[in-house]
């Protein structure tokens, strides 16, 4: 497994990945009209590539035998309140292609992650996770997240309740 930062020249590769792993995540656990909306707006090939160039992101991928596996995308202008001016990175995605979930790609992705923070001299990582996607929540929890706050979440046509979680790196 490889794991590299996305450049700017594989946004088509990247804006189709993130794409079809979101939709594999969600796309049946969701009402198609919520799903569809939030789709037109947070993958919009606009809203992708105004992420891919924002100094204040990055997207990594892992890659398998060639094959972009998952990816996350990390965050470092958005502290969540909670955390005052300790400095903090959020993690804003976490996907991995169905065919590859049990290949440990999201545990080599978070721990790429947890090495990020680390280097920037973060002390937490947060994220927000949907209540109902009890799967990653049970991921988080195995690497040490704990729930500190819940957030609303406009997805599409409706409101979620998610879950913030945080994990202490220093």
């Amino acid at each position: 497994m490889r794991i590299f930062k996305v450049i700017p020249d594989q946004f088509d590769q990247l804006l189709t990945f993130s794409r079809s792993t979101f939709a594999g995540a969600y796309e049946t656990l969701t009402d198609p009209v919520a799903f569809e909306k939030y789709m037109t707006t947070a993958f919009d090939p606009t809203t992708i590539l105004a992420e891919l160039n924002d100094p204040q992101s990055v997207f990594y991928v892992a890659e398998i035998d060639g094959q972009w596996a998952g990816y996350a995308k990390l965050r470092w202008d958005r502290p969540h309140p909670d955390f005052g001016n300790t400095p903090v990175l959020e993690m804003q995605r976490l996907y991995v292609a169905q065919s590859f979930i049990a290949q440990k790609v999201g545990a080599a992705l978070m721990q790429h992650s947890i090495d990020i923070a680390r280097q920037r001299g973060d002390v937490w990582i947060w994220l927000l996770v949907w209540f109902e996607n009890h799967s990653a929540i049970k991921f988080y929890e195995r690497w040490g997240f704990d729930v500190f706050a819940h957030k609303d979440f406009h997805f599409g046509t409706e409101v979620h309740r998610d879950l913030v979680m945080r994990l202490r790196v220093v």
